[in-house]
């Protein structure tokens, strides 16, 4: 009886630690007005966006994922309708070339995954950083990522792990 009893303890704190962050989607019809008026004041003629609310602690962040210029985007408001970070997927033929110099200098035969913009905001929304990220396949079968600031200069104190053999 009091292995079962201790058994089942543990499983409600461990189910207790899984859920201690909650994802529920959201219809845009349960986004509050001044997160969308904030969302399309900047992103007016975004599409396809699906809204989830991230509760941590009694803390709400809502993100949405969305389609704006042909790019995937997710951005993250505040409760208070504060934009906090935005990610950019920027497609492939947009890559500004001091990108794909590296990865031609450092990598012999790679894919591009992903290439990322990451866009910090302040409290009174105006864009305080942004930094991109790129993540690359080997034909070896190892994975790259490099960081890289505003004007495209690698950012070693963000890179990756390197995983790919050379």
């Amino acid at each position: 009886m009091k292995n079962s009893l201790l058994s089942l303890l543990i499983t409600v704190f461990a189910c207790g630690a899984v859920y201690a962050q909650q994802a529920i989607p959201m219809t845009e019809n349960d986004i509050d007005m001044k997160i969308q008026t904030w969302h399309y004041s900047r992103y007016e003629k975004s599409k396809e966006a699906q809204w989830t609310l991230f509760a941590q602690d009694g803390v709400g962040t809502y993100e949405v994922q969305f389609v704006y210029g042909g790019n995937k985007v997710i951005a993250a408001y505040s409760e208070d309708g504060y934009i906090l970070w935005e990610k950019s997927y920027i497609s492939e033929k947009n890559i500004p070339v001091q990108v794909t110099d590296l990865l031609d200098y450092r990598i012999v035969k790679y894919k591009i995954d992903n290439f990322t913009k990451h866009t910090e905001f302040d409290e009174v929304r105006k864009e305080i950083g942004s930094d991109y990220q790129v993540l690359a396949s080997t034909k070896t079968g190892g994975l790259i990522e490099y960081w890289f600031n505003s004007e495209f200069e690698l950012m070693p104190e963000k890179k990756g792990d390197e995983v790919a053999k050379r």
